[in-house]
């Protein structure tokens, strides 16, 4: 198995840039996102992780815990880059829909349905 890793690649001559593998294949991201400016790269890691696109450090603390959460889809609002979380609960009972501002500090949650997943930003 190989790990997952992140590529920067040049988009005038298309060669790498940079390239950061995670430790282990159980450290891959989930739900990778970017914000609307493109500087900053969010995934689904025991938590939200966040990521300077021009780092050359993977980060190592999640944004946001998970806590007492079951993190499911990620989603960045390109308007404003607040974080959504979906929270599936237990996979059976109703689950919630956490906002965040992107320095990680809690905005709401509002109950959804059965394990929710896909978000959408509408102009």
């Amino acid at each position: 198995q190989q790990n997952a890793e992140l590529v920067a690649i040049s988009v005038s001559d298309h060669k790498i840039v940079r390239r950061l593998v995670f430790p282990s294949v159980s450290d891959s991201p989930l739900c990778l996102r970017i914000d609307g400016r493109g500087e900053n790269l969010y995934y689904l890691k025991n938590g939200v992780m966040q990521f300077n696109v021009k780092s050359s450090e993977l980060p190592l603390n999640p944004v946001i815990q998970e806590n007492n959460h079951i993190f499911y889809k990620l989603a960045v609002n390109p308007d404003n880059d607040e974080i959504f979380v979906t929270d599936a609960v237990d996979y059976q009972r109703k689950g919630y829909l956490l906002r965040y501002k992107n320095d990680g500090t809690p905005v709401s949650e509002i109950e959804a349905d059965i394990i929710p997943g896909f978000m959408y930003f509408a102009n």
